[in-house]
């Protein structure tokens, strides 16, 4: 059986974003202007989302560069 590298498991980005109860909070879905294929917009939206179809529920906003993230 192989081997884990602690710091590997802990840097990898799923196992941050289900240790994390805050980590939601950098995910495209937190937004009130995020855009649900489902749902429409919220009726909390300020803005259209500028990344609406080129975005899902657990893209990072921070990285992505968005400048309307509202939450």
């Amino acid at each position: 059986m192989p081997k884990l590298n602690l710091t590997e498991v802990v840097n990898d980005d799923d196992v941050r974003q289900i240790l994390d109860p805050y980590e939601y909070e950098y995910r495209c879905a937190a937004c009130d202007n995020f855009f649900d294929p489902v749902h429409g917009y919220s009726e909390y939206t300020v803005q259209k989302c500028p990344f609406e179809g080129k975005v899902t529920w657990y893209t990072d906003w921070r990285k992505i560069g968005c400048k309307c993230f509202i939450d």
